[in-house]
């Protein structure tokens, strides 16, 4: 099973609130992932987007991974969809008027279980190539995700070897990647960095079609996380 990219959406330096991308390009399938990447000139995270279709989005991880000195961070979120809707629209409420740049993709051959394999990150590096670091995949097919954020490069950063370059609003901000995993094993989502420019690259591995993710934060009881609403004296 391969995974493939159907639909594309994005927004370019808007400092409106909320932030929309253009809508996407065709009707969604259920069920796929719907990855939004997302840099804006704060080191704090952006509140987290919704669309049109009603999808539940949720951070990768990594939550919001700082570049450029710090004053820029890079987040990465994603949704498991559910709906065939068509001209779905991403929103991401902005009320400290940041400017943010965002693309979203919609990938097929995608995961009811909605699962993040696994996951890795990388801020203010200025290596080339820039990665992520290694990311250990617990399961075969897995699709890899890789985003990268840059400020005004200019000598915007490219897909590694191996991956499937992504559409960018503009590739001096952000450029992303994707590539089918076939077996378990330990992949980087490396990008090109000739420019040498301090950058962040975050890479996240999902699960495939059917087959639940090794650990999946949202659906999986986790006892760090107590009910502030169930007393533990009770």
């Amino acid at each position: 099973m391969a995974w493939s990219n159907r639909n594309y959406g994005s927004v370019a330096g808007s400092t409106a609130n909320p932030v929309q991308t253009s809508p996407f390009s065709g009707g969604l399938t259920n069920p796929s992932i719907i990855t939004v990447v997302v840099v804006h000139n704060s080191v704090g995270g952006v509140l987290t987007p919704t669309d049109t279709a009603g999808n539940i989005y949720h951070d990768s991880g990594l939550g919001p991974v700082p570049y450029a000195g710090s004053t820029w961070a890079l987040q990465v979120f994603y949704a498991v969809n559910t709906q065939a809707v068509v001209g779905n629209v991403i929103s991401i409420a902005n009320p400290n008027n940041y400017t943010v740049y965002a693309a979203a993709y919609e990938f097929t051959g995608g995961s009811t279980s909605g699962g993040v394999d696994t996951c890795a990150s990388m801020g203010n590096t200025q290596a080339n190539p820039a990665t992520a670091g290694s990311v250990g995949t617990n399961i075969s097919g897995d699709l890899i995700f890789g985003a990268a954020g840059d400020q005004a490069s200019v000598t915007p950063m490219t897909a590694a070897t191996g991956f499937t370059a992504l559409s960018s609003p503009n590739s001096a901000y952000i450029v992303a990647e994707y590539e089918t995993q076939p077996s378990a094993g330990t992949v980087n989502a490396n990008f090109v960095n000739s420019g040498g420019d301090n950058v962040a690259v975050v890479a996240v591995a999902f699960s495939p079609f059917g087959i639940p993710a090794e650990e999946d934060f949202w659906s999986t009881p986790n006892p760090q996380f107590v009910d502030p609403a169930v007393s533990l004296w009770a």
